[in-house]
């Protein structure tokens, strides 16, 4: 008997696939990946919306260390950003931190990031007409952010943060 005809009898035997019997091998990951997905994108939008508000800020102090978070994180390939949160933590404090763990800070300061810009943008959008006026009814710079910038940018804001 030749070697491909071995090969097809032994085929012809093995019982066909069932999901079913697998279910576990993706259903795991999946779950995985939910929660580093909810968590990454809560952590990102808290950062985001700090680090975008801090580079339209007066204050150079402020807008500075939000100016290089961004331009370095979003300088950085992500997969390299997960080595560094793991393997970087390990060097630091000499221990293997929690897979998950690394991965849910690694992917929420990326997406910070990306999303600080998305809030920059918008809110560098709204017309200077409109801080103008509102500091001509006596509105301090941050009630101005507060009450009139902020809302009118949030319109911009919110579909290429849902992208």
């Amino acid at each position: 008997m030749d070697p491909s005809s071995m090969a097809l009898a032994a085929a012809a035997v093995q019982p066909p696939f069932n999901l079913l019997d697998h279910l576990d091998l993706f259903l795991t990951p999946l779950f995985y990946t939910v929660v580093i997905a909810v968590c990454a994108i809560a952590l990102g939008f808290s950062l985001g919306l700090l680090a975008g508000l801090a580079r339209v800020s007066r204050l150079r102090v402020v807008r500075v260390p939000a100016t290089v978070y961004v331009d370095v994180v979003r300088g950085t390939p992500l997969l390299v950003q997960l080595f560094l949160w793991y393997f970087g933590a390990a060097s630091l404090f000499g221990v293997l931190p929690d897979p998950l763990v690394a991965a849910i800070l690694a992917v929420g300061f990326h997406s910070g990031a990306y999303q600080a810009e998305i809030v920059r943008g918008g809110i560098n959008s709204i017309p200077k007409g409109q801080e103008e006026a509102a500091r001509a009814v006596g509105m301090t710079h941050l009630q101005a952010m507060r009450y009139v910038i902020v809302p009118q940018a949030l319109r911009l804001i919110l579909p290429p943060l849902s992208n």
